[in-house]
């Protein structure tokens, strides 16, 4: 069984067009049909992990797309389901190839798909949602994350995570080099006898849409050598979320917030149904 679809945010974003469709109105009116028709067990699991490895971040970024692999690969392992990488960096990471894989790769609407980039981002007085704007330094093209969440939330489903580890502040303030202070690495390797139901819940059995980045509008993300704050964050907040009775996404989002604090605040939005 199911309960209601949830919706929750940690940011409120003012309305893009008074009396106008919102992305959020977009967003709630495809997680609603997605888990209207699509309510069934995840089949496979899908993740399209990209990242600067150009610039100053690239040590960083090596090691964020190292250690969310690692992870999801436990994941599966866990519920013995199929996972399938594309790591999109360096002179690959390209707009064009991010497209290239949404339409190419072979998506069920019974499965688990993942965006997820780490590296530089920023936004503009023209930037009219809470979500940045993400760099791909090959090419030298600039994203709306808005349209990362678009083209990915149009493609039925099961769940749809979608995730950017980085700044979110004003172009024109003045660049600051990433924070390469002590590790921020916090995550373990423990996993519990009771794995396979708690990733179970927040994977296979919970439909939607889930967005997150690094910072909140105006701010700026940190790193250190090893890795991100907010991803070493998230994936210490997936492990602990292990031992918690009733695990949910929203309870392992705001602990992972918890644990940013003194650097940064991270940002989501949930969509999801999640099982009783």
């Amino acid at each position: 069984m199911h309960i209601p679809l949830i919706c929750i945010s940690s940011y409120t974003a003012q309305p893009l067009n008074e009396g106008r469709f919102s992305m959020k109105d977009f967003l709630f009116v495809t997680a609603l049909f997605i888990t209207t028709f699509f309510q069934v067990e995840a089949k496979e699991f899908h993740a399209l992990l990209t990242g600067d490895t150009f610039s100053d971040v690239k040590d960083a970024a090596n090691c964020d797309i190292k250690h969310i692999r690692k992870e999801l690969q436990n994941v599966c392992d866990a519920l013995d389901m199929t996972l399938h990488v594309k790591e999109l960096k360096g002179k690959t990471l390209t707009k064009t190839q991010v497209r290239k894989w949404l339409e190419s790769d072979s998506i069920a609407p019974d499965d688990i798909v993942l965006f997820y980039f780490t590296g530089h981002g920023f936004r503009t007085e023209k930037t009219r949602t809470i979500w940045p704007c993400i760099f791909f330094p090959a090419k030298k093209e600039i994203i709306e994350f808005t349209d990362i969440i678009n083209e990915f939330t149009q493609k039925p489903t099961s769940l749809c995570m979608i995730i950017a580890d980085c700044c979110n502040n004003f172009y024109q303030e003045k660049m600051l080099m990433p924070f390469f202070g002590k590790n921020f690495l916090l995550h373990k390797n423990f996993h519990p006898h009771h794995a396979e139901e708690v990733y179970s819940r927040l994977f296979k059995h919970t439909t939607g849409v889930i967005i997150a980045s690094g910072s909140t509008p105006g701010k700026r993300s940190w790193c250190t050598k090893k890795g991100s704050i907010f991803t070493s964050a998230l994936l210490t907040s997936l492990k602990q979320e292990l031992h918690e009775p009733n695990p949910r996404w929203d309870h392992l989002l705001l602990q992972t917030k918890n644990m940013c604090h003194k650097f940064q605040k991270p940002q989501f939005q949930l969509y999801i149904n999640t099982p009783k």
